[in-house]
Protein backbone atom coordinates (compact mmCIF):
# COMPACT_ATOMS: atom_id res chain seq x y z
CA UNK A 1 0.00 0.00 0.00
CA UNK A 2 1.15 3.51 -0.82
CA UNK A 3 3.21 5.23 1.89
CA UNK A 4 3.23 2.17 4.19
CA UNK A 5 6.12 2.44 6.60
CA UNK A 6 5.50 -0.78 8.50
CA UNK A 7 3.12 -3.71 8.27
CA UNK A 8 2.82 -7.06 10.06
CA UNK A 9 0.31 -9.82 10.75
CA UNK A 10 -1.43 -9.55 14.13
CA UNK A 11 -3.56 -12.69 13.93
CA UNK A 12 -3.95 -15.30 11.20
CA UNK A 13 -7.21 -17.25 11.12
CA UNK A 14 -6.39 -18.97 7.80
CA UNK A 15 -4.40 -18.27 4.63
CA UNK A 16 -7.33 -16.15 3.42
CA UNK A 17 -8.41 -14.49 6.66
CA UNK A 18 -6.18 -12.40 8.90
CA UNK A 19 -5.79 -9.17 10.85
CA UNK A 20 -2.74 -7.05 10.09
CA UNK A 21 -1.22 -3.81 11.36
CA UNK A 22 -0.34 -0.97 8.98
CA UNK A 23 1.53 2.26 9.75
CA UNK A 24 1.28 4.98 7.10
CA UNK A 25 3.91 7.70 6.81
CA UNK A 26 2.51 11.20 6.23
CA UNK A 27 4.48 14.27 5.18
CA UNK A 28 5.73 16.60 7.90
CA UNK A 29 4.17 18.26 9.91
CA UNK A 30 1.24 15.79 10.00
CA UNK A 31 1.23 12.83 12.37
CA UNK A 32 1.59 9.34 10.92
CA UNK A 33 -1.50 7.11 10.90
CA UNK A 34 -1.98 3.49 11.88
CA UNK A 35 -4.69 0.88 11.59
CA UNK A 36 -5.40 -2.73 12.36
CA UNK A 37 -7.22 -4.21 9.38
CA UNK A 38 -9.20 -7.43 9.03
CA UNK A 39 -8.59 -8.81 5.54
CA UNK A 40 -10.54 -11.64 3.89
CA UNK A 41 -9.68 -13.08 0.48
CA UNK A 42 -12.31 -14.94 -1.52
CA UNK A 43 -11.66 -16.75 -4.78
CA UNK A 44 -14.36 -17.31 -7.39
CA UNK A 45 -12.94 -19.84 -9.84
CA UNK A 46 -16.10 -19.83 -11.96
CA UNK A 47 -15.85 -16.06 -12.53
CA UNK A 48 -12.02 -16.14 -12.48
CA UNK A 49 -11.99 -13.43 -9.84
CA UNK A 50 -10.45 -12.71 -6.46
CA UNK A 51 -12.06 -10.32 -3.96
CA UNK A 52 -10.22 -8.84 -0.99
CA UNK A 53 -12.41 -7.24 1.66
CA UNK A 54 -10.81 -5.08 4.36
CA UNK A 55 -12.40 -3.70 7.51
CA UNK A 56 -10.73 -1.63 10.21
CA UNK A 57 -10.38 -3.18 13.66
CA UNK A 58 -9.30 -0.08 15.65
CA UNK A 59 -9.21 -1.91 18.99
CA UNK A 60 -7.08 -4.86 17.82
CA UNK A 61 -3.82 -3.21 18.96
CA UNK A 62 -3.05 -0.68 21.70
CA UNK A 63 -2.90 2.98 20.70
CA UNK A 64 0.45 4.73 20.31
CA UNK A 65 0.19 8.38 21.43
CA UNK A 66 2.61 9.51 18.67
CA UNK A 67 0.48 8.01 15.88
CA UNK A 68 -3.14 8.86 15.01
CA UNK A 69 -5.35 5.77 14.88
CA UNK A 70 -7.53 5.51 11.77
CA UNK A 71 -11.02 5.19 13.29
CA UNK A 72 -12.83 3.89 10.17
CA UNK A 73 -11.48 1.84 7.30
CA UNK A 74 -13.47 -0.19 4.75
CA UNK A 75 -12.05 -1.39 1.46
CA UNK A 76 -12.73 -3.80 -1.36
CA UNK A 77 -10.53 -5.00 -4.23
CA UNK A 78 -11.80 -7.25 -6.98
CA UNK A 79 -9.38 -8.61 -9.60
CA UNK A 80 -10.81 -10.51 -12.54
CA UNK A 81 -9.75 -11.81 -15.93
CA UNK A 82 -10.23 -9.14 -18.59
CA UNK A 83 -9.09 -11.37 -21.46
CA UNK A 84 -6.06 -11.00 -23.73
CA UNK A 85 -3.70 -11.60 -20.78
CA UNK A 86 -5.01 -8.58 -18.86
CA UNK A 87 -6.47 -8.19 -15.39
CA UNK A 88 -9.33 -5.87 -14.47
CA UNK A 89 -9.11 -4.41 -10.97
CA UNK A 90 -11.87 -2.57 -9.15
CA UNK A 91 -10.78 -0.80 -5.97
CA UNK A 92 -12.96 0.94 -3.39
CA UNK A 93 -11.93 2.49 -0.09
CA UNK A 94 -13.87 4.48 2.49
CA UNK A 95 -11.66 5.87 5.22
CA UNK A 96 -11.73 8.40 8.02
CA UNK A 97 -8.03 9.21 8.51
CA UNK A 98 -8.66 10.66 11.97
CA UNK A 99 -7.42 14.00 13.23
CA UNK A 100 -6.92 17.00 10.99
CA UNK A 101 -5.33 16.67 7.54
CA UNK A 102 -5.03 19.49 4.97
CA UNK A 103 -6.86 19.06 1.67
CA UNK A 104 -3.60 18.86 -0.32
CA UNK A 105 -2.51 15.77 1.64
CA UNK A 106 -5.91 14.11 1.22
CA UNK A 107 -5.79 14.87 -2.52
CA UNK A 108 -2.27 13.41 -2.74
CA UNK A 109 -3.41 10.13 -1.23
CA UNK A 110 -6.62 10.02 -3.29
CA UNK A 111 -4.85 10.58 -6.61
CA UNK A 112 -1.36 9.15 -6.13
CA UNK A 113 -2.16 6.43 -3.59
CA UNK A 114 -4.08 3.96 -5.80
CA UNK A 115 -1.66 4.40 -8.72
CA UNK A 116 1.44 3.81 -6.58
CA UNK A 117 -0.22 0.88 -4.81
CA UNK A 118 -1.06 -0.86 -8.10
CA UNK A 119 2.40 -0.16 -9.56
CA UNK A 120 3.94 -1.76 -6.47
CA UNK A 121 1.61 -4.74 -6.86
CA UNK A 122 2.60 -5.10 -10.52
CA UNK A 123 6.30 -5.11 -9.52
CA UNK A 124 5.62 -7.83 -6.94
CA UNK A 125 3.74 -9.97 -9.47
CA UNK A 126 6.63 -9.77 -11.94
CA UNK A 127 9.15 -11.18 -9.42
Amino acid sequence: MYSTERSYVIKKFSDNDLIYYNKTKLPWPMSDRDAAIHMKIEEDNKQQAVTITTTGEPNAVPNNNKIVRIPRFVGNWTASDAGNGKIKVRYFIDIDPGGSIPAWVVNLFVTKGPYETFMGLARQLQL
